[in-house]
């Protein structure tokens, strides 16, 4: 429970305490209060059609699975990620999957897999935005600063996933390399040492192999979909408590979202990012736009709450349910 309480703690201080010193709530209220019912209407069409595009990542990784059950696992799984951290989402699709039909092999690798293709794409992100707000004309210090500090990340866990899967032989080397440092880590937070580095390297780079091999087609272009309507959810918000293009355009929203998304996966506190991902999208909003502050951020708690908050109620539906026919 002292993983709740920590977030909880965050959020608070700062929306409760560092936001309010620089912006003023009651214009934030305002500018949320000003939307229209069609509006509304539309951002919960977005958030709604959204589900089936994480169910078409779960129905990639396993033919057969219905996107009926693939939606339910993931707003059950999305609904346990705002509190627990990764895997728990993984977790609770793997029970979905089991209770599916299918074998605990099959059902092991799409709970990894529907964690390891989401993390690529959110990897990815700023490596595309860089080429987005270039190709608009629009590249700024300020994208080039974040876009380069994220590339720099980015490239060294490419390089960690290249060499895993490269070989068993290069999978086990890293697997030893890395077990004393990753092992000080655990301990300082009291958890158990790593002492069998190079086996878990190994079985780490055979899931790895195994869900990149069935899965890739499809989890490409769910994972891309996904993100896409993520992003239309956010740019949607902007507009509607009016912030117009002439003050944050399409490429410039787009990269504080790439940036916000990378990283939440950088710092993966939640299964959803809650914390992390919004307070890096208010930061790159203000950062740039000549918007008010006021209206970014009603902006990033209106997407906020229709990219996870509004699913919510239907999560806790589908996992009451869950626990009841498990």
């Amino acid at each position: 429970m002292l993983r709740p309480v920590l977030i909880l703690v965050g959020l608070v201080a700062i929306f409760g305490w560092l936001l309010p010193q620089f912006i003023d709530y009651e214009e934030v209220w305002d500018a949320l209060a000003r939307l229209d019912g069609w509006e509304i209407v539309a951002l919960l069409g977005l958030a709604l059609v959204r589900i089936p595009s994480e169910a078409l990542l779960y129905r990639g990784l396993l033919p057969g699975l219905s996107l009926w059950r693939g939606s339910a696992a993931y707003l059950s799984s999305n609904l346990a990620g705002q509190l627990g951290p990764p895997p728990t989402p993984s977790l609770i699709q793997y029970g979905y999957f089991r209770g599916g039909g299918f074998d605990a092999d099959a059902a092991g690798l799409a709970a990894f897999g529907t964690f390891l293709f989401p993390t690529v794409g959110r990897f990815l992100l700023p490596v595309v935005a860089v080429f987005v707000v270039l190709i608009a004309g629009e590249l700024t210090g300020t994208v080039v600063l974040a876009g380069a500090l994220s590339l720099v990340i980015t490239t060294v866990m490419g390089t960690v996933a290249y060499v895993i899967l490269r070989t068993e032989s290069s999978a086990r080397w890293l697997g030893a390399k890395g077990q004393r440092p990753l092992s000080k880590i655990l301990v300082r937070f009291k958890r158990r040492p790593i002492t069998d580095g190079p086996n878990r390297a190994a079985a780490l780079r055979t899931r790895a192999r195994a869900v990149l091999i069935e899965g890739w087609k499809l989890g490409t272009v769910a994972v891309a979909l996904n993100l896409f309507l993520t992003y239309l959810i956010l740019l949607a918000s902007l507009r509607f408590v009016g912030v117009p293009s002439h003050e944050l355009s399409v490429a410039a929203a787009f990269a504080a979202f790439a940036i916000a998304f990378w990283a939440g996966a950088v710092i993966p506190i939640t299964g959803s990012g809650l914390g992390v991902v919004d307070a890096v999208l208010v930061t790159m909003l203000v950062e740039l736009s000549t918007a008010s502050d006021e209206l970014l951020v009603a902006a990033a708690v209106l997407w906020r709450f229709s990219y996870s908050v509004i699913i919510l109620p239907l999560g806790a539906i589908t996992l009451a349910r869950y626990r009841r026919t498990r």
